[in-house]
């Protein structure tokens, strides 16, 4: 037997947030860091609308925003002349602008979380190495004493980092390149910008400078470095004034420097090894993704090894892991790629085409999904089944992510799909329509009693058009007045659709295909 189910090694976002979704699942686990105090400076600084969709899962989207700095444009100018704009109120969902957030604040609300749930870092570990067993993995740990000591672990998870030892202890290649240019990082306050705070702004002629609000008065802004030494701030500082003539820099901290890249794992998962976050890929910053992206990773693992560790799920669950995570977090990478291409001698003309593009009305709603990271989807999964798909616009498409729908009454309520997905398990939607009472609830305890097996991991709700048969006292009841929610899951039509723990929809069917929904759920939980 393993000493413990789960050791996750590193502390940072990625590794917080997959033992806080370990943790309200009572799936045992333990997390360390080799470093003895948290990160004192930190790069990411904006938090994506997707990423509060999954804080907001677990009651924090409240404190960071209320943390950090709401910002719902982004300008983009070429010299002096504005070439684009992205406008992220033309998404769907609550969170209709990105956070300007430094990291070490998202650590600290996720910390506090944890120690909410009864659960620590223990921190001033280094992980040592490992060796790889059928049934475990046996990890050689050394304390800040020291002292080495051997921890066997059933699954271990690196998070450690763009430089883990997990993923070298495994010899797992990290496929793709370096970035040539150095880039920095530096806090301060603009006096004088004449753009307001609500927004983001980049100059996209090299060499790169863009300033993100993260609080009321204090910006960070990014830049590729001409020097590394005192004129730095100062040629940055000129390069700020093409975008607002006479803007000045004050109190400014100390910039920052670091490399950048365009890497993923060859494999997320090498026996009883995972891989998430900046140990499995890492991307341009020019697109603010990294953090997010490690961020995803831990929801879509969490529920998955919760279940396998508490034995609900076979081992196989695992894999699906791999195979959804890496084509995202891949295709990430080459957007940042892009995005790289286009600033360099000889990217002009790509360039003029990704403006042209985000200047037409479906560039710009397009641009505004993907900055948001909600278009992002899970098509080629092994657990998904898009035998019914439906190819409405406005319809959730299998293996994405829910779109929220609103109005929906849950009694006297006025709620949104989202608010309906906090649960730690599968959410099944029976859509039934004008459905009369009667046939209504015998085909909704029908689907009751098929998922009944899988209780306490599946909660299900029963939605009618029709207020006559929406019992008023019955909190697994909802009536969808004008059909936002049959819209938004089924293109309109009565259907029985389950959304998975990580708010993709995995399945839909018609309303009586209650064979089909017990097969999905038999692929993924152990009876």
């Amino acid at each position: 037997m393993a000493d413990i189910p789960v050791l996750i090694v590193g502390a940072g976002p990625t590794g917080l947030l997959l033992a806080v979704e370990l943790a309200r699942r009572n799936a045992p686990f333990h997390l360390i860091d080799r470093r003895t105090e948290p990160l004192g400076w930190d790069r990411a600084a904006v938090v994506k609308s997707r990423s509060l969709e999954i804080f907001n899962s677990l009651g924090l989207a409240d404190e960071f925003v209320r943390r950090g700095h709401p910002f719902p444009r982004v300008k983009l100018f070429r010299g002096t002349k504005q070439e684009a704009s992205l406008h992220l109120d033309r998404i769907d969902g609550d969170y209709r602008f990105n956070l300007g957030l430094s990291e070490e604040e998202t650590e600290n609300i996720l910390t506090g979380k944890l120690a909410e749930l009864g659960h620590r870092i223990e921190r001033g570990v280094e992980f040592e190495g490992l060796e790889q067993k059928p049934d475990k993995a046996q990890a050689r740990l050394k304390g800040p004493d020291g002292q080495e000591r051997t921890i066997d672990a059933s699954w271990i998870v690196g998070t450690d980092g763009v430089h883990s030892s997990v993923r070298s202890a495994i010899d797992d290649a990290f496929v793709g390149k370096d970035y040539e240019p150095l880039w920095a990082v530096v806090d301060g306050r603009l006096e004088g910008w004449r753009h307001g705070n609500d927004m983001a702004v980049g100059q996209l002629v090299a060499p790169v400078a863009m300033a993100i609000p993260i609080r009321k008065d204090r910006w960070r802004i990014y830049f590729v470095p001409e020097t590394t030494d005192d004129e730095a701030v100062p040629r940055v500082v000129r390069r700020l004034e093409t975008l607002s003539p006479g803007v000045t820099l004050e109190e400014a901290d100390e910039p920052q420097y670091f490399h950048a890249h365009s890497r993923v794992a060859e494999r997320f998962r090498v026996g009883r090894v995972l891989l998430a976050g900046d140990a499995a890929h890492v991307c341009s910053p020019l697109e603010g993704h990294g953090m997010n992206m490690g961020l995803h990773d831990a929801h879509n693992l969490g529920w998955k090894l919760a279940l396998v560790v508490n034995g609900q799920a076979p081992e196989s669950l695992i894999d699906s892991y791999e195979s959804e995570r890496r084509p995202v977090d891949a295709a990430i990478a080459e957007s940042g790629d892009e995005a790289e291409a286009r600033l360099l001698p000889g990217g002009e003309a790509a360039l003029q085409e990704a403006i042209d593009f985000l200047n037409t009305d479906d560039g710009a709603v397009a641009a505004a999904a993907g900055e948001a990271e909600l278009a992002l989807g899970y098509e080629q999964s092994p657990i998904i089944d898009v035998s019914s798909d439906v190819d409405e616009p406005d319809c959730t498409k299998v293996g994405f992510r829910a779109k929220n729908a609103k109005p929906v009454h849950n009694g006297g309520s006025a709620i949104g799909l989202h608010d309906l997905l906090h649960d730690t398990g599968h959410t099944v939607f029976l859509l039934m329509g004008d459905a009369d009472p009667s046939e209504a609830a015998e085909l909704f305890d029908r689907v009751k009693q098929a998922i009944n097996p899988y209780a306490p991991h599946i909660r299900a709700f029963a939605v009618t058009k029709n207020q006559a048969a929406t019992p008023t006292d019955s909190p697994d009841w909802l009536h969808d007045p004008d059909g936002a929610l049959h819209r938004c899951l089924a293109g309109g039509q009565p259907s029985l659709c389950a959304v998975r723990p990580d708010h993709h929809l995995g399945y839909r069917s018609s309303p009586t295909s209650i064979g089909g929904l017990q097969a999905y759920f038999a692929r993924i939980y152990s009876l």
